[in-house]
């Protein structure tokens, strides 16, 4: 090392009276010169450290600066990188050699993927801002449709099915998210929502609510107006029934079907005035179904009740109800819908293989619904279908907490009443019949009643025993005395002589 810098000073003086001949202020080259003449060991020994055998770099070369007035530090041996070294490795490095790190390049992974998160962001944010604002001012536009009093009927209904839409669609995002080019932070969905049903309400009310009650009220009215004896209150007394259910669903949203109430109201009204019937019956449906289905989350939008009128109504309907629904009509109705699912009992298939001839003859039968079988299959099943129409005929439409059905009118009074009425007809029709039987000419009838007669195949025994003991048909109902008598009443019949 001593050698290779004895070398340096007659080199370093010729180039340092060079840069001093041209700028005095250059005077390094002339000082390392100087120094390396004295006092060579001051740089000779520390650079000795870097010859020894056992380091894994070897020294490769040492180079010469002057001290950089910004390199000072308080920490010792510092070393201050600076552009000088980048230039030196530059000048030095063969062309197209390019120093590279070693391993895999965290940082600049890092950095290169925050950088395309941070675009992409950008990117959504910026879709998404674009997808809500075209959002808005489409609500927006048909909002003032929608709600322009001098646009024609249709264009104005036509806003509001496409206002309808876009509710239905924010209610579904919602309910399952924004897609993705509305979201990035931006999302005005829900927002949108909460401020557009306000509107839609306001909207809603004078084109749909108040037009149909209108109309309701103006069919009711004419219902109640029809003279008593007019033939048009049987014929339109479903129609009314229907048409003040609707109405009352206008004003009690808790009890509003809007499937039903949609349906039933477009074949009630087919024709709108101000707007085409291809038109109205197109869109109609939807736009009521769509208001009735969102009158039960918004209560306020209810009708308000013109009870004059629902009482006029409720009481015709019930009315004309009675009369058509009288206890003699439904109980006739009744019979006719079991008199052929059962055939009639004769004298032979009650004494099954008993000869009944020997002690008396008829031709008379007892009609097969006035049997146990036909009370337990098809009369009692008949009674309570009866009742259930009656009772959705008495329901929330027809009585109120301030207008209630006549007790006499109930369902569970109409079933008490039929069940009285048939086991009447029951009891009657077992009783005629041995009344109307021929006793026969020989043998000794009270012999089939004495206790010590071993004759099983006795015919009025054998008959008092048929249909499997039809007098306990009624055994659920709470008076059964009256069914024993007729028990009793059948075995002294058939031994008069």
């Amino acid at each position: 090392m001593r050698q290779l810098l004895s070398a340096l000073p007659s080199r370093l003086l010729e180039t340092g009276v060079q840069q001093v001949t041209g700028n005095p202020q250059h005077h390094f080259l002339l000082g390392l010169a100087d120094q390396l003449t004295r006092q060579p060991e001051r740089i000779s020994v520390p650079l000795s450290t870097f010859l020894e055998p056992h380091r894994a770099l070897p020294l490769a070369g040492v180079v010469f600066s002057p001290s950089s007035p910004q390199a000072s530090h308080s920490l010792k041996h510092h070393w201050r990188h600076d552009k000088r070294w980048d230039v030196l490795l530059e000048s030095l490095r063969p062309s197209g050699l390019k120093a590279r790190k070693i391993g895999f390049p965290w940082r600049r992974a890092v950095s290169a993927s925050t950088a395309a998160l941070m675009l992409l962001w950008a990117a959504s944010m910026t879709v998404s801002f674009i997808a809500n604002r075209h959002l808005v001012a489409i609500a927006q536009q048909q909002v003032q449709q929608a709600s322009a009093g001098k646009q024609p009927l249709a264009v104005r209904l036509h806003a509001l099915s496409a206002l309808q839409k876009t509710l239905s669609q924010l209610e579904y995002r919602s309910q399952h998210g924004a897609p993705w080019y509305l979201r990035a932070g931006l999302s005005q969905n829900d927002d949108l929502l909460a401020a557009l049903f306000p509107r839609y309400g306001e909207m809603s009310q004078p084109l749909l609510r108040d037009a149909a009650a209108h109309h309701l009220e103006e069919q009711l009215t004419a219902f109640v107006q029809l003279p008593p004896d007019s033939p048009l209150r049987e014929k339109m007394t479903k129609t009314a029934y229907g048409q003040l259910k609707q109405y009352l669903m206008l004003t009690r949203p808790e009890k509003m079907d809007a499937a039903w109430f949609a349906t039933t109201l477009m074949q009630d009204w087919p024709q709108r005035s101000g707007i085409a019937d291809a038109v109205w019956q197109g869109s109609g449906p939807s736009l009521l179904a769509f208001y009735a289905a969102s009158l039960a989350s918004h209560p306020q939008w209810r009708l308000p009740v013109d009870d004059g009128l629902v009482s006029q109504v409720r009481t015709r309907l019930i009315r004309q109800l009675g009369q058509r629904n009288s206890e003699s009509t439904l109980y006739q109705k009744m019979l006719a819908q079991v008199a052929n699912q059962y055939a009639d009992m004769r004298l032979a298939d009650m004494t099954a293989d008993t000869d009944a001839s020997r002690l008396f003859s008829t031709d008379e039968v007892v009609p097969g619904m006035f049997t146990r079988q036909a009370w337990e299959q098809a009369v009692q099943p008949a009674i309570e279908k009866v009742v259930a129409e009656r009772r959705d005929e008495m329901d929330w439409v027809l009585s109120d907490t301030k207008q209630t059905a006549a007790q006499s009118t109930s369902p569970e009074a109409l079933r008490a009443r039929l069940a009285e009425r048939y086991f009447a007809d029951f009891s009657g029709a077992w009783l005629d019949f041995p009344q109307q039987s021929a006793l026969a000419a020989r043998g000794d009838p009270l012999r089939c009643y004495r206790p010590a007669d071993p004759d099983g195949r006795c015919a009025p025994v054998a008959a008092g025993g048929a249909d499997e003991h039809p007098e306990r048909a009624g055994a659920n109902r709470p008076d059964r005395g009256s069914h024993r008598r007729f028990a009793g009443q059948i075995g002294q019949t058939a031994v008069q002589p």
